[in-house]
Order: C-alpha cells, then sequence, then structure tokens
C-alpha cells in the first residue's frame, strides 16, 4: 500500500518514534521529539488548510463586498475591480493548495488595505459611524476566529 501524502508524513512520525527515538543518544532526543513534534504539526495543518482556506476566503469575500457597499459610498471609492477577480477565482475553484493559498493571501492584504480605509472614514459621532464600527467589529471577529482555528499546529507547547 502506498501512502499518501499525509498518510507518509504519519507514518515517518511513527516510525521515528518507535524506532528511531529509543535508540538515539539522550543527547539527541530532545532534537529528535522536536523534529517528530514538527512532523505531526505540519501533517495536522495540511489536513485541515485546505477546507480551513476555503472557509476563510468565503468569509472574507462576504465582509469585503460589505465593506466595499460604504467606501464606495465615499469620495474615494474602493477599487471593486480586484476583489471581483478573486470572487471569480474562489467561485471557480482551485485546482491544488498552492492556488487556493496565493487567493487567501491576496484576499488578506486585501482586507488590510479594507480595513484602513474603513478605519479613516467617518469621524466620531457621525450617523454611518455605527454601521462602521459594527462591520470593523465583524471584520476583527473573523479574523480572530480564522487566527483561533490556526492554534492547534501552531502552538509551541500543547496543553
Amino acid at each position: 500500500m502506498i501512502p499518501n501524502g499525509l498518510g507518509a508524513l504519519a507514518l515517518l512520525s511513527q516510525y521515528l518514534t518507535h524506532q528511531v527515538l529509543p535508540a538515539v543518544p539522550p543527547a539527541l532526543t530532545t532534537e529528535l521529539r522536536a523534529a517528530i513534534k514538527l512532523l505531526d504539526s505540519t501533517r495536522e495543518e495540511l489536513d485541515a488548510l485546505y477546507p480551513t482556506l476555503l472557509e476563510e476566503c468565503s468569509e472574507l469575500l462576504g465582509l469585503l463586498e460589505d465593506a466595499g457597499v460604504l467606501l464606495n459610498a465615499r469620495p474615494t471609492p474602493l477599487v471593486s475591480t480586484h476583489l471581483s477577480a478573486l470572487s471569480r477565482q474562489c467561485e471557480q475553484g482551485f485546482k491544488n493548495l498552492s492556488t487556493l493559498a496565493v487567493c487567501h493571501r491576496e484576499l488578506c492584504e486585501f482586507t488590510a488595505a479594507s480595513l484602513l480605509a474603513l478605519q479613516q472614514l467617518a469621524p466620531e459621532g457621525h450617523a454611518e459611524q455605527r454601521d462602521l464600527q459594527a462591520l470593523l467589529q465583524r471584520f476583527y471577529a473573523v479574523l480572530a476566529r480564522h487566527a483561533e482555528t490556526r492554534v492547534p499546529w501552531q502552538v509551541v507547547f500543547p496543553r
């Protein structure tokens, strides 16, 4: 049986843990345990990354469309052609993790630029300030949740 990439990483981790680690001199066990942890974390990340990025892209696109409504109503409109292109790319799907990761990175960059533009829009006390604040809170809540999904595979010292 030939394992897939994730299966191969799991088999390698098991081999290192059960065959190599007991034979390694005590001075090197810490380094080998760190390497095994890195393999396990990488396997976990790769297993979760595609559906995670796909969901995050969808959420960011929805928020960016809402931001575009507010930003386009201002004298300095948000360039929505880039957002439209990213949206079309997301709708068409992705052949692999690499193309999805590129789109995700572009959406994150676009999100950062949009957040900066939103924060500079309306002065305190304006009627539309409430809408802006609500949208900013939604953005930050979604971004916080996105960061939380990465904790299991990015934590250095597991609980």
